[in-house]
Formats: C-alpha cells, structure tokens, sequence
C-alpha cells in the first residue's frame, strides 16, 4: 500500500485539480490574445514606420508575439501534465482503496467460517 488509503476520504480530490487546472488555462487565453495584439502592433507599426537605418523592427515586433503565444501553449501543457499525473494518482488510490476493502471482506469471511465452525 504505497499510499495508505483506507478510506474514501483520503482520496486525492482529482474534480477540484481538473477544475482548478481548467480555470488556469481560461486565463492562458490572454497569452494568445494579447500575443495577437503584439503581432497586429507590428504590422500597423510596419518597415516603414518602424525604420532606422533601413533597418526595422517589425520583424522583432512580430516574433515576440508569437513568443507571447507561445508561453500560452507551454503553461497549459503543464497544467495538462498536473491533471494527468493527479489522474493517474487517483486511479492507484482507488485500486489501493479496493484492495484494502477485498482484503477486509476476505478477513471478515475468514472470521465468520471460523465462527461457525468453533459454533
């Protein structure tokens, strides 16, 4: 028993990870959004305007929105990576917990053959 479980209340709360996990992510939304607002800047803000030198900065603009967008896609991996372990966690709780019921059943049935048979 690598957890200990005995009881359904020691179970991880997996419905509170996955729901804390899928509010984390609604806020990963503004990565994306404002990653497209840095983008949609380079382009209003184009060679031209952005020019010194003949040499611009759209290019640059553009590509840190898209680094913007990026973390986006990296955070909510992570919190896919914190649902799936929590997942797997809860499903060897649950086997821990079913297996340390058998065993109690298993116990209970052993007692009560005994007792009938000292009876």
């Amino acid at each position: 028993m690598a957890y200990g479980i005995t009881s359904e209340a020691q179970l991880i709360d997996i419905a509170t990870i996955t729901a804390g996990c899928n509010q984390y992510k609604q806020c990963l939304e503004d990565f994306e959004t404002n990653g497209n607002r840095v983008i949609e800047a380079g382009e209003i803000c184009d060679a031209k305007a952005l020019s010194i030198d003949y040499t611009t900065l759209q290019w640059t603009i553009n590509d840190l929105g898209e680094e913007i967008k990026n973390v986006k896609t990296t955070l909510s991996a992570a919190a896919d990576g914190v649902v799936a372990a929590a997942q797997r966690v809860y499903n060897e709780q649950v086997a821990e917990l079913n297996e340390y019921r058998r065993q109690l059943a298993e116990q209970e049935k052993l007692r009560q053959q005994q007792s009938s048979s000292n009876s």
